[in-house]
């Protein structure tokens, strides 16, 4: 007789841990595969058979499906098989999920808001009387804001020869569009990828989002197009995952703390809402409807805009920059959103050719 432990690790040898139904009957035993069939120790050290019904299967476990025989060796049949859900787990994530559809689609959930130096700023832009000068002197009232506009005119996506020192000067080079974009970025970070408990993954994903962002500037500029929107849908493609993450994280329903408990479920509703909360929050900060309507469905293959492109496209570009092992250069050099814009191989290599530079910009705000 073989003895099985409880947290299995055996693979169809046939020893594999599925034993459940035998343990169900004999409680009092340790159960464990025997030639002919299933069998059990007692306190004692006495052994016991248990009888189990002719070919039935007892369980499934994550390794391999084990049959029982009564007249035959214990055999495990080819194959993974499925793992056994967790049925109260998938409640609890259904009844949360239709909770912040109904919050989302209702405008009863809470958003985070622009700061007031960021709003001071959008205001001034959309008004065209402002030069660098007066807009230099809005921005020099948030030293942090300052701050980073400084940094960011001087990064390697941006520098000169010479660094720039001030206010004045910075939007001078960044030019009034570009200044909006470091506006959004910096409330993006205190105001909405500041989820407590959950700090590591969003600073990841708010890297990701700024190297998209200007992954997209390159492809748009390149495809002529609109530079600012490409920027824009870059960094906000993904903007509805600390969204959906906070709401999960305030939700005082028991299932949410249920849900909460596991992590990779947690991810798993933030990645099916992202793309709504997304939406929801782009109408709340004002933004272009075709923004919103491009954050909803960034991941929707069949959406065939040329901005729907470009996005997706500086998605994977930006992916395979910081290097979290979900794209190769193959699967680059043959991406269908690179065949949709006309671009070829030579394109792909000039935006790749820019990535140590992205990658210190995206180091700016992280």
């Amino acid at each position: 007789m073989v003895q099985l432990a409880r947290d299995g690790g055996h693979r169809c040898d046939p020893v594999v841990f599925a034993f459940e139904q035998a343990l169900e009957a004999r409680p009092d035993l340790s159960i464990a595969v025997t030639a002919q069939g299933l069998g059990g120790v007692d306190g004692e050290g006495r052994e016991h058979q248990v009888p189990v019904p002719r070919t039935r299967t007892l369980t499934k476990s994550t390794d391999a499906t084990v049959v029982a025989d009564v007249n035959s060796d214990l055999t495990c049949q080819a194959g993974p098989a499925s793992p056994q859900p967790d049925r109260a787990l998938a409640r609890a994530q259904r009844e949360i999920r239709d909770e912040l559809v109904d919050q989302f689609e209702g405008g009863r959930v809470v958003l985070p808001l622009l700061s007031e130096s960021v709003q001071r700023v959008l205001s001034a832009l959309s008004d065209d009387r402002t030069d660098a000068r007066a807009l230099a002197e809005i921005i020099k009232r948030d030293q942090a804001f300052a701050g980073h506009v400084l940094r960011v005119v001087n990064s390697p996506i941006y520098a000169s020869t010479s660094p720039t020192v001030s206010l004045q000067q910075a939007v001078s080079r960044l030019g009034m569009g570009r200044v909006r974009e470091v506006a959004l970025l910096i409330s993006m970070q205190a105001r909405v990828f500041a989820v407590a408990g959950f700090a590591v993954e969003l600073n990841a994903i708010f890297r990701h989002a700024i190297a998209t962002a200007l992954f997209a500037q390159e492809i748009a500029r390149s495809r002529r197009r609109n530079v600012e929107e490409g920027f824009l849908s870059g960094l906000l493609h993904d903007v509805g995952k600390p969204v959906v993450l906070q709401a999960i994280v305030d939700s005082k329903r028991p299932a949410a703390r249920e849900l909460r408990a596991d992590r990779a479920a947690v991810w798993a509703l933030v990645d099916d809402l992202h793309g709504l909360a997304g939406r929801v929050l782009a109408a709340a900060w004002s933004l272009p409807d075709a923004i919103g309507d491009l954050i909803a469905g960034h991941h929707d293959v069949h959406a065939r805009t040329p901005s729907a492109h470009v996005t997706r496209l500086a998605d994977s570009l930006a992916h395979f920059t910081l290097g979290d092992g979900t794209l190769d250069e193959h699967d680059l050099q043959s991406h269908p959103d690179a065949a949709e814009l006309n671009l070829y191989p030579e394109d792909l290599d000039a935006f790749l050719a820019r990535r140590q530079a992205i990658v210190g910009a995206a180091g700016v705000f992280t």
